[in-house]
């Protein structure tokens, strides 16, 4: 098996007390030959934080304007120097066989995008204080690739997925627009080029607080978006009759009018 560079894309924005756990997960890595890229998206300065590891593998980069994830992993991107990248949100964590059991999954194979599972941490705040205790563990998402599925739902959390930077995704940037659905979108464009690939072991884990103080756990946004995402996604579909009726069935869930008329 070559030994191919990984690319890491920490964003972190005012959270430094999460953010030394999720680095200390990339440098637990056993497949060594990484870098790690940490974009600070505008918020408090990390820099010390980050030289405290005195790893020369380590990149800080520092945003004057606060844009976003979306921003905030490509400015990532931009600054990669792997054959594969993938993200990691600050207050997350990989396994330490992460790297090494995705970089031989597709090398094996020859895939260029292929993603793992993810534990999730329900954590619940302690009294008011800043701790937070675990009142769950779950894997939420174990679901194979299927092109017609993922067109009207996300099928895995950010941090779980690989990709080969090329010459065809290098030109692929997530939407900066997007305040959410950013890393959906993403694995939509880059199924336009690519079928993805399951791992089914659980090589990583992020937290969900019950508080609305994880990166997305309170926008309502997952809900206004779907129609914009559905209008652009539906017609891909091998089996357009059941996608539609699907998307349907999500919106009218959520509270939103039906878009397509199915006879």
């Amino acid at each position: 098996m070559e030994n191919p560079l990984v690319t890491i894309i920490i964003t972190t924005y005012n959270r430094p007390k999460f953010l030394p756990i999720a680095i200390q997960s990339v440098i637990n890595q056993l497949y060594t030959n990484w870098e790690l890229i940490v974009v600070n998206d505008a918020g408090q300065d990390v820099k010390e934080i980050v030289d405290s590891f005195n790893d020369s593998r380590i990149t800080y980069i520092l945003k004057e304007k606060n844009a976003g994830l979306g921003a905030a992993r490509n400015t990532g991107i931009e600054n990669a120097h792997g054959k594969y990248v993938c993200f990691l949100d600050d207050d997350d964590q990989i396994y330490p066989q992460h790297f090494l059991l995705l970089v031989k999954f597709m090398q094996e194979n020859d895939y260029k995008i292929a993603y793992t599972d993810a534990v999730c941490h329900v954590l619940q705040k302690q009294n008011d204080s800043d701790d937070y205790i675990v009142t769950n563990r779950v894997i939420p998402y174990s679901i194979d690739y299927d092109p017609d599925m993922l067109l009207y739902q996300n099928i895995t959390p950010v941090l779980c997925v690989m990709y080969e930077l090329n010459e065809v995704t290098r030109n692929i940037k997530l939407d900066e627009n997007a305040r959410v659905y950013e890393d959906y979108i993403l694995w939509l464009e880059l199924t336009k080029h690519y079928d993805m690939h399951h791992l089914a072991i659980p090589t990583c884990m992020y937290t969900f607080r019950q508080d609305g103080s994880t990166m997305s756990s309170s926008r309502n946004e997952f809900t206004t978006m779907l129609p914009g995402i559905y209008a652009e996604t539906y017609n891909r579909a091998k089996d357009q009759v059941k996608v539609c009726n699907i998307m349907n069935q999500i919106l009218v869930h959520r509270g939103l009018q039906p878009m397509f008329q199915i006879g």
